[in-house]
């Protein structure tokens, strides 16, 4: 998925419209830094932000419609170390290997998120198992995952997941149960 830099500017008031948990129109911002939506059905986004590190930050660049400062460590007993980071209308997840200068990243809209949840995925190149990190929406238990022909389940604790797992391809999709 790629994360968009879309932004909604006009000169009119914006009026905010009571909405359900699951409601994937388009957020207002909370404070202009944040969608309602996602602190609302994300565990780790109601928590203190932690922000990203300044070395992460400076391989990353700079990406739109999301903010560093607002950034949640995942917690994960993985060497590579991720973080959940929010904005208005977009969520990533950014993953930092130890020993490497590359961060990876991927973003997806608020509406893809709260129906898919948002994962990173690598490869272990010594081991050639797969690792997936991902975080769902409150009330997710279960997350299949399925790659071409092979699906794998893989309980999600606490808005939270990591599977892995020996198949050498990405995930064409995640489905939250």
């Amino acid at each position: 998925m790629a994360c968009g830099a879309q932004q909604e500017q006009s000169g009119q008031a914006h009026t905010r419209t009571p909405r359900r948990s699951h409601d994937t129109r388009p957020p207002a911002a909370l404070n202009g830094r944040i969608s309602p939506l996602l602190s609302a059905n994300f565990a780790l986004l109601r928590t203190p932000p932690d922000g990203v590190p300044f070395a992460v930050r400076q391989a990353l660049g700079s990406v739109p419609g999301v903010s560093g400062d607002l950034a949640r460590r995942i917690p994960v007993s993985l060497p590579s170390k991720y973080w959940l980071v929010p904005g208005v209308a977009n969520i990533c997840v950014v993953a930092r290997t130890p020993r490497s200068p590359s961060v990876g990243t991927v973003c997806a809209n608020v509406s893809q998120a709260l129906h898919h949840g948002i994962a990173n995925t690598s490869l272990d190149l010594v081991s050639g198992r797969r690792v997936i990190v991902g975080v769902v929406p409150t009330g997710t238990h279960t997350v299949l995952v399925r790659s071409g022909a092979t699906t794998s389940s893989v309980r999600a604790l606490h808005g939270r997941f990591v599977l892995r797992d020996s198949v050498a391809a990405p995930p064409d999709e995640f489905m939250l149960r």
